[in-house]
């Protein structure tokens, strides 16, 4: 199989443990001996090349899925930010009108108009 896919022997192993390839399942196992017949290294080689060819697919999928959770979390951030504009806002209004109402009410006070 490592020489249908033109990479070293060893290599092989990592290619069977990364993350979402095909599984190989061996047909018998002797000890440390995993054996494979044709049938089955022909339909493992087939799921993986079709694993392969679809890999920019999912790569794009994540880049999009990424981008889309770096926007969702962009937009929430917007929102909290803008919700506490409008309450700093209020706060605001609130305390000028506070400081109005004083000035008046110590204007009223010194003229002795209550």
């Amino acid at each position: 199989m490592a020489d249908e896919l033109s990479i070293s022997h060893g290599y092989i192993t990592q290619i069977v443990l990364d993350k979402g390839c095909p599984k190989l399942v061996p047909d018998l196992v002797a000890g440390r001996l995993h054996l494979f017949s044709d049938d089955t290294a022909e339909k493992w080689l087939r799921d993986y090349r079709a694993w392969r060819e679809d890999e920019p697919a999912r790569k794009a999928a994540k880049r999009a899925e990424t981008a889309a959770r770096a926007r969702a979390e962009i937009d929430a951030e917007t929102a909290r930010n803008a919700a506490a504009q409008k309450v700093s806002e209020a706060l605001q209004d609130a305390l000028k009108r506070d400081i109005a109402e004083e000035a008046a009410r110590v204007q009223r006070a010194q003229g002795g108009v209550y």
